[in-house]
């Protein structure tokens, strides 16, 4: 019997030690963090900071269980958003509220209602968009997971809130489909021709989706656009527009002209071929604009031979018998030989005439440059930072030389510009620089990239999405932003 009840009194004295370790540990952890950030006496100076009851003890708040899954340390969770509410833990911190209760967080800046028209640049696809009260910091458009090497897309608008009423248009077009532009209204999508509505009246900000979610396969290969104008309720005298855009396939302009006819003719007739094609299916979109014709078209080909060379048909077209007109591009997909003529610059269009029957105006179809635009802001890099900054980078790449060329423009930076790279390593990760840009000491500015030729390697790594944009300053040595660059979607591998 005495056994039993010193056993029982061992036991006892166990809880009590266990117990008095957790109540000197969680003390511990808030003392720790007051001294970090300068709570103590303040509302955050509480258990309920980690713990869903003010009074500690019980289940975790989303902080504390971050807090916990980090080992107990502060500086690795700063910038995640543990309860959701649209802002980081530090952001919270500083304004001392909650970082773990949805209901609790600092007061949302407004933006400016518009006062005069601003147009501000176009900026690359995004996934999700990313709404600032500075309207020209703001990227209001996302495009979802094409963006970033996914598979769908999915047109989600967030504004942000406007310090008044707006009035919210949004609008889309396909150029290589049609030269309509389409505007969303209560109604749906209707031809701008039908006249001018917007989509939201008198709101003070716009966060849902303009197009729910839907698989990339679902579209033709060509560029879509996506144009967001906010103005003053009632009024188009003022106006915010932003604009962004993706492509799928690769896009390609043809000119057309009686001196690339070998012979070439006396014609003085033109044409202008805008297509798309995606390598993935061999689907080809487009059509032809042509006129001045000495009569009217008889027949009108693809080709295959390289310019200044005559070669044999390979895909005939389906001209109107005019001296003007459209010729649509609805063809079978590409065989893969034909790709490969294509991509080669072997393929060549041809409109035939009665007084030219050989062909009266020729476009050899040059393949381009790639498109490999990316947006980057401070939510990329690893580990994320606080910068408001942003920047677009409207590059293009050609796969068979490596050259990249184009531009990158920032704006917002924390502070001067101090360097900028191209970097090698996958989303989340960081990697070595292997390309060293020339960047204007400023936080604004514009970085022009020429003379870049990326070697095999670099392609192959590009191709795979293992490339990387980033710009440094002195607040953030390792980059303040960046911008991970995603291969297209139906362009062929270098």
């Amino acid at each position: 019997m005495k056994t039993k009840r010193t056993f029982a009194l061992f036991m006892v004295l166990v809880l009590l030690l266990a117990f008095s370790g957790a109540a000197y540990a969680l003390p511990a952890y808030l003392a720790a963090f007051n001294a970090k950030y300068g709570t103590s006496g303040t509302v955050l100076d509480t258990c309920g900071l980690c713990h869903i009851s003010p009074a500690g003890g019980g289940p975790l708040n989303p902080y504390g269980t971050a807090f916990a899954n980090a080992g107990h340390g502060f500086d690795a969770i700063e910038n995640q958003d543990s309860d959701g509410d649209g802002f980081s833990n530090i952001a919270e911190i500083n304004a001392r509220t909650f970082p773990g209760d949805p209901s609790s967080h600092p007061a949302v800046a407004a933006a400016p209602v518009p006062t005069a028209p601003e147009a501000f640049p176009a900026f690359a696809g995004i996934n999700l968009p990313i709404p600032s009260v500075t309207p020209s910091l703001s990227e209001p458009i996302g495009v979802g997971s094409i963006a970033v090497g996914g598979g769908n897309v999915e047109i989600g608008i967030n504004t942000g809130t406007f310090a008044g009423q707006v009035d919210v248009y949004f609008a889309l077009g396909a150029p290589v489909i049609t030269s309509d532009i389409f505007l969303l209204t209560p109604a749906g999508f209707q031809p701008v021709s039908a006249g001018v509505a917007p989509w939201k009246a008198g709101v003070t900000g716009v966060n849902e989706d303009a197009v729910p979610s839907f698989s990339v396969s679902a579209l033709p290969p060509g560029t879509y656009n996506f144009y967001l104008l906010v103005t003053p309720a009632g009024s188009l005298s003022a106006f915010y527009f932003w604009q962004t855009s993706f492509t799928i396939g690769v896009p390609i302009t043809t000119n057309l002209a009686a001196s690339q006819e070998v012979p070439p003719t006396a014609s003085t007739g033109t044409g202008t071929a805008t297509m798309a094609v995606d390598f993935g299916t061999g689907t080809i979109v487009g059509s032809i604009l042509f006129s001045g014709l000495t009569g009217p078209a008889t027949l009108a080909h693809f080709h295959q031979a390289p310019a200044g060379s005559n070669g044999p048909i390979v895909i005939p077209l389906n001209p109107p018998s005019a001296a003007s007109g459209v010729i649509p591009i609805s063809v079978p997909p590409f065989t893969s030989n034909l790709l490969t003529a294509l991509r080669g610059s072997q393929l060549y269009l041809n409109i035939h005439t009665s007084a030219n029957p050989g062909g009266e105006i020729r476009g050899q179809v040059v393949f381009p440059p790639i498109p490999i635009s990316t947006g980057m802001d401070g939510s990329q890099e690893v580990p994320p930072t606080a910068s408001s900054g942003v920047a677009t980078a409207n590059l293009s790449v050609d796969i068979n030389t490596g050259a990249v060329t184009g531009s990158i423009t920032f704006n917002g930076l924390t502070g001067p510009a101090q360097a900028a790279h191209f970097h090698q390593a996958a989303a989340g990760s960081n990697g070595p620089v292997i390309i060293p840009l020339t960047v204007p000491s400023a936080a604004a500015g514009t970085i022009t990239v020429s003379g870049v030729v990326l070697n095999a390697g670099q392609l192959a790594a590009l191709a795979s999405n293992q490339l990387y944009l980033n710009i440094h300053t002195a607040a953030n040595p390792n980059g303040e932003i960046r911008g991970q660059i995603y291969y297209p979607k139906g362009v062929p591998t270098p």
